[in-house]
């Protein structure tokens, strides 16, 4: 394997297997509720954000493609479907 300086964190350097999209696999959160388990990646109209599985509700899931502030009022109100509101 290559030396890669991307792949040197605090505690020296890593293979790159923890590494995903340049983030260490341990600081990968739900952007909502910022848990670590089970992380999707949602493609939304401001870029690419990691919801939860109990943050991905089937709205956000069935929909196109939503802005991150639609997603975040949907999930503050607790949204059974999309709304226009």
């Amino acid at each position: 394997m290559k030396y890669n300086p991307s792949n040197v964190g605090e505690k020296g350097p890593y293979c790159g297997v923890c590494i995903v999209d340049g983030v260490l696999v341990h600081e990968l959160i739900c952007k909502w509720c910022n848990g670590t388990r089970n992380l999707e990646v949602v493609t939304t109209t401001d870029g690419e954000v990691r919801l939860c599985k109990n943050c991905y509700k089937p709205w956000i899931r069935n929909a196109d493609r939503l802005s991150w502030n639609t997603i975040s009022k949907g999930l503050e109100h607790r949204w059974k479907k999309l709304r226009d509101d």
